[in-house]
């Protein structure tokens, strides 16, 4: 959650995302933060639907999913858009 009651965030990008996958971006001037806003929350009912596993630094920001552990039929990775920024 941004706090911005001392100072305000600000949006360095917005990327789709559905793979794994990274970006290059600068986010050394503050303290980096990121969201992820679904595209669905719940596809089926047993909610086993990966979402992306985020790390974000002053370079940067990757995502992964998780494997397909359970051999499922059904999996399908939680698509999305990333927002991310500095505060």
């Amino acid at each position: 959650m941004l706090d911005a009651r001392t100072r305000a965030g600000r949006i360095v990008g917005i990327q789709w995302i559905a793979n794994d996958g990274s970006i290059a971006a600068d986010l050394s001037s503050g303290e980096p933060f990121w969201a992820f806003a679904p595209e669905w929350i719940f596809k089926r009912v047993g909610g086993e639907e990966p979402k992306p596993l985020i790390s974000i630094d002053s370079r940067g920001i990757s995502w992964r999913y998780s494997a397909n552990a359970s051999g499922s039929t059904r999996y399908n990775h939680v698509p999305g858009w990333l927002i991310y920024g500095v505060f």
